[in-house]
C-alpha cells in the first residue's frame, strides 16, 4: 500500500536467476514446502523499477542513534510485469 503511485508489489529480496532458484529449491525443502504452501509466489520477472522510503527523523534516530530526516533508506523493488509460474516450471530449468 506504500509504493510510490498506491498498491503494489514490493519486495527488498532480490530477484534470482530462475537456474538459482531452481538449485535453491533442490537443497532446500523449507522453501520448496513454502511453495507448496503458496506462502511464496514463483515469478517469471520482466519489468521492475526501484523505490526508495525517506525515512523521518524519527526513524533515523530509531535505526542509526542520529536523527537525520530526509535520508533514503529501505530500497525496494517494484514488480511491474510479470507472469506467475509453477514450481514444476521452476524445477525444469
Amino acid at each position: 500500500m506504500n509504493a510510490a503511485e498506491g498498491p503494489a508489489i514490493l519486495q527488498v529480496e532480490p530477484l534470482m536467476h530462475r537456474e538459482c532458484a531452481a538449485l535453491s529449491v533442490r537443497h532446500c525443502p523449507s522453501l520448496k514446502r513454502d511453495i507448496a504452501d503458496g506462502k511464496i509466489e514463483i515469478r517469471r520477472v520482466a519489468r521492475t523499477r526501484l523505490q526508495f522510503a525517506q525515512l523521518t527523523g524519527d526513524a533515523t534516530m530509531e535505526f542509526c542513534g542520529i536523527r537525520r530526516p530526509g535520508v533514503v533508506g529501505h530500497a525496494k523493488i517494484e514488480l511491474l510485469a510479470w507472469v506467475d509460474k509453477t514450481l514444476s516450471w521452476l524445477e525444469g530449468a
